[in-house]
């Protein structure tokens, strides 16, 4: 995954793989299609309620903004923090942690 330095919502994503044949050794580099793109992280909170920062992109997305999300490394745990920012001054801020190859997704968070 490659990520825009002016805006963290851009992102890119490759695929490796290595091939051999003969001798030689070859790394192959593919883009990833919109379609196969790892996590996708919408924020549906309404707009006058709340905003979802991600601390490990870092993002903070506001109504009805998404972000992507990949792992560096495909072998560890993931688990991915979150904080639901309240925009109300008397809310506190709510901080959660999921893991998204664990959901059960007819379930919503």
């Amino acid at each position: 995954m490659v990520r825009s330095k002016v805006d963290k919502k851009i992102t890119k994503f490759f695929r490796t793989d290595a091939r051999t044949g003969d001798a030689n050794v070859f790394v192959v580099f593919e883009n990833v299609p919109p379609d196969q793109q790892p996590y996708r992280i919408d924020n549906q909170i309404s707009n006058e309620f709340a905003d979802v920062y991600i601390p490990q992109i870092p993002v903070n997305l506001a109504y009805m903004e998404s972000a992507f999300f990949s792992w560096e490394n495909p072998n560890e745990e993931k688990k991915l923090e979150m904080v639901i920012k309240p925009k109300r001054t008397s809310h506190m801020d709510t901080k959660i942690q999921i893991a998204p190859d664990k959901l059960n997704l007819k379930e919503q968070i």
